[in-house]
């Protein structure tokens, strides 16, 4: 008997045992030994990936996932052989129980099981006829296709099937029985062989697996879907599938039953068992101590404290575990909700979210080598150490990192899945391309993740408890009034999102993504919710709310049918807290509301599910009610009005500097912490200025019209001048702007022909709504996009544009 308990042994453990073992143990020990996959399994170095090109991407760039690492251990240390000759009998002579077995995993979970998020767990199975199985490279594509899904292995069974199965459930391909009369059951048995059951477990896997197995007619599967298992290892014809999957899942019950599930014996009296301890969790798990793992023929089956009125169980599931997430700073923030909805495809629950910069000590715990520190902690400069033989340690990072906490069954097993489905995605929607043009090394999974199990000790390097909210007292006396704030919707206004209920938790990833602009790649195209995405600021999960914060954020006044019962709930479920800025944003964040008003309820319970802060104070509110200042940071590359905003320029090199390209230049600003979002919120108005150049023909036909359309427009005048401009600094303006016409002669030449009426203007929004308002170098061009535009009205042709704006 072979047994893959996970238990290892090694050559001089067996040593004394196989020399009293008969010579099929010592075959059967030897070739364990000296062979490992490789050499049991040589078309393994025959296995290519697939390259992956993203639509959005123009670069040519393709990302090709790497191959798994094959072990070149021999197969002894993971296979154990058992000496004793009843083992194989006693084993598979017991009865099969009814119930699951869960198995500790031994990993840590974070405990948040008082709001967790139940996603919906199913199980499904597959019927795997002996054409597949007795083919290594099919078998290793089924098994390989669970574990990219992110399922888990609940159980696998090889049986030979009483005739009542046959003809209940399994087909009966026309090839496997004999020619002539019809069959008989036992022909029918003889010619299909044993079949192998197999019972997946995951989040929505009864859907992810019908997927996966694709049409039951494999001619039909290699036309519609020529990637899935019916299509690549499949027969010939519907009556000649190798694999067979329930499509109803009314049927997934039955199938499970009948194929993993207990039987009542004849005299109608069973044993149900009695719970699995603590002590049958270790020893399946492994957590024993070496010396009591040591394997000897004492040590066997029979000495397994097993309740004889316990049956074992067919079906297994996993406990639930804990895992850190760690996405690096080159990973744009707009790409979180493509990352977040990946994560709850698989059955990964949200359960912590924090930004932070690391140093190299705090990357170093985590796991992150220093290969890799360029992309974890950019910007990073090593401090001379204080005494002599120290190990320097460096400064924070410049830019920070997101960290979610995630839990799931079995978490630790399926993250490797989960970073290369994350990778995927973001090759698909051309993030990837973006991010090796920016950089010199071939990008790799570890470049942009860093995965480690839940720890308290992690936790507490990480800034502790992720769902901590600084003491916020917004009224410092009764007859407080807050003071209302400056907001222009011409400008960036900050806006906040909170998410509440379990079924928005769920799928917070895509509803996400659609504010940002970036949704994740999917066969059915889904359109993002806005047509330009926001900026994301700042991202929180907490288990719930507290009453005062309940009865800060509901929109129902105290005392009203509503309000009791709003608190309430916002006290018990989970929410999401999201900072978001953009031009016009409260009201383009209205756009996701049917009623344009400033919350949903759900139908089913009647709780808030989406709340959006309506007004500038509002929104100042809820951020300090949630997040402290160094929580928040901006993403300036999704700011297209930063090249109009002066003060902004310390991100003028954001990308060089992210990417570590531009380390040697010295900068005086602190990266994404040089910008203070409450004190941009609680500030007034920023008045900017600019300048304006009219040309000398245009001064001379239209000067009063063009000062009256100044004032229209809310600019202020805050310096005039007519000057005949010189050479030099006609050259000097036309080589700084953007329109290529510029660089004609005969350009300078027309703005030194004359005197010209020099303009400094100041207003919000300067820069930008100057630019819009004069319109193409062209005029003909400013015509046909706007009659109203200032180029148009008072421009002849591209020499004579009227207009210099910069």
């Amino acid at each position: 008997m072979v047994d893959n308990l996970g238990k290892s042994s090694s050559i001089y453990e067996l040593k004394d045992n196989v020399k009293d073992a008969s010579v099929f143990y010592q075959l059967v020990t030897k070739y364990l030994s000296t062979n490992s996959l490789n050499s049991v399994c040589p078309w393994l170095s025959d296995m290519v990936s697939i390259g992956i090109d993203g639509k959005k991407q123009k670069t040519g760039f393709v990302y090709t996932p790497p191959l798994p690492d094959i072990t070149t251990k021999p197969l002894s240390t993971f296979i154990q052989v058992n000496p004793n000759t009843q083992a194989a009998q006693r084993l598979f002579k017991m009865d099969v129980g009814f119930f699951w077995q869960t198995i500790d995993s031994g990993e840590s979970c974070c405990d948040n099981s008082a709001s967790s998020v139940e996603y919906d767990t199913e199980n499904t199975m597959s019927i795997v006829y002996k054409r597949i199985y007795q083919e290594c490279h099919a078998m290793m594509g089924v098994f390989n296709r669970i574990l990219q899904e992110g399922l888990d292995l609940a159980g696998i069974r090889l049986l030979y099937p009483v005739p009542e199965m046959v003809n209940t459930s399994l087909k009966k391909p026309s090839n496997f029985l004999p020619q002539g009369p019809a069959p008989s059951d036992l022909d029918i048995l003889y010619s299909i062989g044993p079949v192998l059951a197999i019972a997946i477990r995951g989040t929505y896997s009864h859907s992810i697996w019908l997927e996966t197995v694709g049409p039951l007619d494999p001619p039909l599967a290699r036309r519609t879907d020529p990637n899935s298992l019916c299509a690549l290892y499949g027969g010939t014809s519907r009556d000649e599938c190798w694999l067979f999957c329930p499509r109803a899942e009314a049927r997934v019950l039955t199938e499970l039953a009948r194929w993993f599930g207990g039987r009542v014996p004849s005299s109608g009296v069973f044993q149900v068992g009695i719970p699995y301890m603590q002590t049958d969790h270790d020893f399946l798990s492994g957590t024993k101590s070496k010396k009591s793992r040591q394997f000897s023929p004492e040590n066997s089956i029979e000495s397994v404290s097993v309740p004889e009125e316990r049956p074992p169980a067919a079906l297994t599931a996993t406990s639930l575990s804990s895992v850190f997430l760690v996405l690096s700073s080159w990973i744009p923030p707009s790409a979180v909700g493509v990352i977040l909805a990946t994560c709850q495809r698989r059955g990964y629950q949200l359960s912590g979210v924090r930004r932070l910069c690391l140093n190299n000590k705090k990357a170093s715990t985590i796991g992150i080598t220093p290969d890799y520190w360029s992309a974890f902690c950019p910007g990073m400069r090593e401090q001379i150490p204080v005494t002599p033989g120290q190990q320097p340690q460096g400064s924070e990072a410049m830019y920070p990192v997101m960290v979610l906490l995630l839990q799931r069954e079995n978490a630790a097993h399926n993250v490797a899945s989960l970073v290369e489905a994350c990778m995927i995605q973001l090759a698909y929607q051309g993030v990837l391309g973006d991010i090796q043009r920016s950089i010199d090394a071939k990008l790799s999974p570890l470049h942009l993740f860093c995965t480690v199990p839940y720890s308290e000790g992690l936790l507490s390097v990480m800034g502790g408890n992720f769902s901590k909210c600084s003491e916020f007292q917004l009224q410092t006396s009764p007859g407080y009034i807050m003071p209302k704030l400056h907001s222009n919707p011409e400008l960036e206004q900050v806006v906040v999102l909170l998410l509440f209920s379990h079924d928005i938790i769920k799928t917070c990833g895509l509803l996400i993504g659609g504010l940002l602009n970036l949704m994740p790649h999917s066969k059915i195209p889904t359109k993002p919710v806005l047509s330009e995405g926001l900026e994301l600021l700042g991202l929180k999960w907490l288990p719930h709310l507290n009453f005062s914060q309940a009865n800060e954020v509901t929109p129902y006044e105290a005392g009203d049918v509503q309000w009791k019962k709003s608190v309430h709930a916002m006290t018990k479920e989970p929410v999401l807290i999201v900072v978001m800025r953009g031009v016009n944003a409260f009201i383009r964040l209205q756009s996701i509301f049917p009623t344009h008003s400033s919350y949903t309820v759900d139908k089913k319970t009647g709780h808030l599910d989406k709340l959006m802060s309506s007004r500038p104070e509002d929104a100042y509110t809820y951020t300090k009610l949630f997040f402290t200042d160094k929580e928040l940071y901006p993403d300036p590359l999704a700011r297209p009005t930063l090249a109009f905003i002066p003060h902004c320029r310390i991100y003028e090199h954001w990308q060089e500097r992210l990417t570590g390209k531009d380390e040697g230049t010295q900068f005086e600003s602190e990266g994404c912490k040089g910008e203070s979002i409450m004190e941009v919120m609680s500030s007034g108005p920023c008045y900017i200025t600019t300048i304006l150049v009219v040309k000398p023909a245009t001064v001379a036909k239209n000067f009063s019209k063009i000062l009256k359309k100044v004032d229209q427009e809310g600019f202020q005048i805050v310096g005039m001048r007519f000057s005949t401009i010189t050479k030099d600094v006609a050259n000097t303006l036309l080589a700084r702007s953007n329109q290529v016409c510029y660089f004609d002669e005969q350009q300078v030449e027309y703005m030194t022909s004359g005197p010209s009426l020099c303009l400094c203007l100041q207003r919000e929004n300067a820069v930008k709504k100057l630019l819009d308002l004069i319109g193409p170098s062209d005029p003909k061009d400013a015509r046909q996009q706007n009659q109203f535009l200032w180029r148009g009205v008072f421009g002849i042709d591209s020499e004579d544009d009227a207009f210099y704006g910069q």
